[in-house]
């Protein structure tokens, strides 16, 4: 487990200065949280992330390591942005990251999918 979230730390590390040295038309938005896994497991988180992606219009999957990792991914079907949350179980808490990345501008439709993910997630954690 430790060796998933130091591979998620290393991917959004490296994701954000590719991000700064890219041209204006590349956007990554992305949200890390943590809640506590008796009011959000990772099968809600997935579950909610899943529904918000196919009510926005995105083309999506679902993978999963039981019990540790839940991947949802998806974007656009006519292409230029992709969508991911990581929904990740550590001992008591549930660890979310949610990313928007855009190819073509500025935190277009993916950027505010994040955003949307992110706010639904914070609800269901309450």
């Amino acid at each position: 487990m430790r060796m998933l979230m130091a591979s998620a730390a290393l991917f959004l590390g490296l994701t954000a200065t590719f991000a700064q040295a890219a041209s204006d038309t590349f956007h990554v938005a992305y949200n890390v949280e943590r809640a506590d896994a008796s009011k959000l497991s990772i099968d809600t988180c997935a579950e909610i992330a899943r529904q918000e992606a196919g009510d926005f219009g995105y083309v999506h999957s679902v993978d999963r390591t039981p019990g540790q990792l839940i991947v949802v991914s998806g974007g656009p079907a006519e292409g230029g942005a992709s969508f991911l949350v990581y929904c990740i179980a550590v001992d008591n808490k549930t660890a979310y990251v949610v990313q928007g990345i855009d190819y073509r501008r500025q935190k277009s439709d993916a950027g505010k999918l994040a955003d949307r993910v992110h706010k639904a997630l914070l609800e269901a954690s309450k």
